[in-house]
């Protein structure tokens, strides 16, 4: 039975991995946050148009156990890739002008614009001001009025010097607080509020 399995399972791969558009050799920037999985890729790949649905590469990545190798940063891909030449385009190194940049756990909004600065990122002052400006941003969460001060997820970044905006880079840390915290204790937070939890956080702080 086990064998008679595998040939099925090829084929499903192959049906699931096909390329979005074997026709379109459009080169596409795709940004992979620290912690990505291949599966948490699916939603940005798809809304990108590297691939033709997210469920089906999914379900792809299920069957055949690939890309557990993809690397933080931007990275090249076209629609005319199968799943396979995508995840590997993915696996492979970011492009060249990335650089890491780490927001130490408990640094407050006035600390991560110090460090922008000494990376040579950002003006001094920028950050900050941009932090104090919630309504800049969107989040699948309520955001505070004043400021996001508690809000602004700690990792290390994959950044481009080239490129970088103050604003960019926060709705990116507003993002991976959804990803990280808000949506896996979406259950433990909803008696409290968010809100309360990161108050609490920055008085211990």
């Amino acid at each position: 039975m086990f064998l008679l399995l595998l040939p099925a399972c090829g084929l499903l791969a192959e049906h699931y991995g096909a390329p979005a558009d074997p026709t379109d050799g459009t080169e596409l920037e795709i940004e992979v946050p620290a912690g990505a999985t291949i599966r948490s890729m699916a939603a940005p790949l798809a809304e990108a148009g590297a691939i033709a649905d997210a469920d089906a590469f999914v379900t792809w990545a299920r069957i055949t156990g690939e890309g557990a190798c993809i690397k933080a940063g931007r990275h090249r891909v076209r629609p005319d890739m199968d799943a396979w030449q995508l995840t590997a385009a993915l696996c492979d190194a970011p492009l060249p002008d990335d650089v890491p940049f780490t927001v130490v756990e408990g640094w407050r909004i006035r600390e991560i614009d110090a460090a922008l600065v000494e990376a040579g990122l950002a003006e001094a002052g920028a950050y900050t001001a941009a932090a104090n400006a919630p309504d800049r941003y969107t989040a699948s969460f309520p955001l505070p009025d004043d400021t996001l001060e508690g809000y602004l997820y700690p990792d290390t970044y994959m950044v481009d010097p080239t490129r970088f905006s103050v604003e960019d880079f926060i709705q990116r840390q507003l993002d991976e607080l959804a990803r990280r915290f808000v949506e896996p204790h979406a259950d433990d937070l909803e008696p409290r509020g968010l809100h309360a939890i990161v108050t609490m956080a920055s008085m211990i702080e």
